[in-house]
């Protein structure tokens, strides 16, 4: 590449500056680290999240589903009796 130097430094001064960044803002443990522990679903689910999550599910999905069975039901209408 051209400027390949450029692009080299430019990507090592943001790498020093958010290792400084790191350094002085970090907590110990990262909550978005891969490694970090993670508690267990149902530590972090309330009681009524699972039936929350389903009703949600079903409210964004069941019109979608049935807009694609009644575009089908009438292709297949359309091909059958015409």
């Amino acid at each position: 590449m051209i400027f390949q130097s450029k692009i080299d430094r430019a990507f090592a001064l943001m790498r020093e500056k958010n290792a400084n960044r790191r350094k002085k803002n970090a907590p110990d443990v990262y909550p978005d680290a891969p490694d970090a522990p993670r508690p267990e679903l149902s530590q972090e689910m309330e009681k009524g999240d699972l039936f929350a999550m389903i009703v949600a599910a079903f409210a964004v999905l069941w019109p979608i589903v049935l807009i694609v069975l009644v575009v089908l039901a009438l292709a297949g209408y359309f091909f059958i009796v015409r």
